[in-house]
């Protein structure tokens, strides 16, 4: 096995198991669960992922919750 090919299922490896917690994290703020898919493009791909996360509006908290902090 050479080192591209060890690197590659490492790689595919993490993205499976990132792939149903993306999935998760997409549904609740009310985006498609298809970006989680993203993963699997190496560097652009986790790119995205940040940027689409860290730019979208998250849904509120309830009031119940937010008064008991």
């Amino acid at each position: 096995m050479t080192e591209l090919e060890f690197r590659l299922g490492v790689s595919m490896v993490v993205g499976l198991i990132m792939l149903w917690p993306l999935c998760r994290i997409f549904t609740r703020i009310g985006k498609s669960p298809i970006w989680a898919f993203m993963v699997f493009i190496p560097i652009l791909g986790w790119l995205g992922i940040y940027l689409v996360l860290v730019l979208s509006r998250w849904p509120s908290l309830p009031a119940d919750v937010t008064e008991a902090r």
